[in-house]
């Protein structure tokens, strides 16, 4: 599966980003594109038998998700809340570069 460029809508309260693990699978495609301002990092997930991979976004990041070309690609998504008092994390507005 795949999805176009969006931001996830807040599923619980004090949700603040999404985590996501590539379990061990063969598949080739399935980038993630994600774009805070004006930076843009693409995390390539090309699949392998004994490799995991991961990646973490704030929910206000436009991402998107490419298409599987092969194989199957098997993946965890969490959403990362905050409970408790203070102030939710979110993507630095400094106008510098994040890097994830």
């Amino acid at each position: 599966s795949f999805f176009a460029p969006h931001r996830d809508s807040e599923k619980e309260d004090g949700m603040f980003g999404t985590l996501v693990i590539v379990l061990p699978s063969q598949f080739s495609g399935g980038d993630l594109v994600v774009k805070h301002k004006r930076e843009t990092e693409t995390f390539k997930q090309a699949g392998s038998n004994f490799v995991s991979h991961y990646v973490s976004f704030y929910a206000d990041c436009k991402h998107e998700l490419k298409k599987v070309t092969s194989g199957h690609r098997l993946c965890l998504v969490y959403n990362l809340v905050k409970t408790g008092f203070g102030v939710r994390p979110r993507a630095a507005d400094n106008g510098s570069p994040v890097k994830m």
